[in-house]
């Protein structure tokens, strides 16, 4: 939630508010009527109610094949399950999305969780589909978190490509370097939790922090992932 306040002169003033759920609006609403009750003499010269754009999907996951629709499955239980053993005062919205999907610049989700495994190497029509989704997320630079499946972690280690370990054909991945090896324990699951609420609460503030977290080359130690405002990178590393 980004609240901006402007005036251009004594007479009119400005309150603009960007929110990526419609929730968040109606929280923030529900604290300026708290306030203006508080406040008797505070009034609203003219309200302007204008809501622009859909509502945005906070997290996507991305699959392509039985072996990640699985894995996509399970990441968005947890993710949901870890995120409500917290009691937030807003609700978080997970979405699944397959290679069929169309997703548009407009619609991406804020974080975006990409599954990968040895299906999407196979070059049928599905598998095409996903890594054209895939560069379209690398060219619109959104925050990307990729999840590496058994299968395709062997490929790497076969190949011992760590420094470069996503297909030929996808583009702009040098940003997104560091991946999650996909395991079902609870403290898997908790560390990739850890890393998509860091991301998801930077990457709501302004375009250009949301740029600087899209670079996933720079390592964050535990105890600063626990609070976005102690960030202290812990070091750069090149693969």
């Amino acid at each position: 939630l980004v609240v901006s306040w402007s005036s251009e002169d004594l007479s009119k003033h400005t309150l603009r508010v960007d929110a990526s759920t419609r929730e968040q609006l109606e929280n923030f609403e529900a604290d300026v009527k708290a306030l203006e009750a508080f406040f008797p003499g505070m009034k609203r010269r003219k309200r302007q109610e204008r809501l622009v754009g859909d509502e945005k999907v906070q997290v996507g996951v991305f699959w392509c094949g039985n072996e990640s629709a699985s894995c996509a499955r399970e990441i968005k239980q947890a993710v949901e399950s870890i995120y409500k053993s917290h009691s937030p005062p807003l609700s978080l919205s997970c979405q699944i999305y397959n290679s069929s999907d169309y997703v548009s610049e407009d619609n991406i989700s804020l974080v975006n969780i990409v599954c990968i495994s040895k299906e999407c190497l196979q070059g049928d029509a599905v598998a095409k589909l996903f890594l054209e989704l895939w560069n379209k997320l690398t060219a619109s630079r959104a925050i990307i978190v990729p999840v590496i499946l058994e299968d395709y972690m062997k490929i790497i280690i076969d190949n011992k490509k760590f420094a470069r370990w996503w297909p030929e054909t996808i583009t702009g991945m040098e940003k997104y370097r560091i991946f999650h090896e996909y395991k079902s324990d609870e403290a898997s699951m908790r560390r990739m939790y850890q890393d998509v609420m860091t991301k998801l609460r930077q990457g709501q503030a302004s375009l250009q922090d949301s740029l600087s977290v899209s670079s996933q080359n720079k390592l964050l130690c535990e105890d600063c992932m626990r609070d976005v405002n102690k960030f202290v990178e812990v070091g750069e590393y090149d693969l």
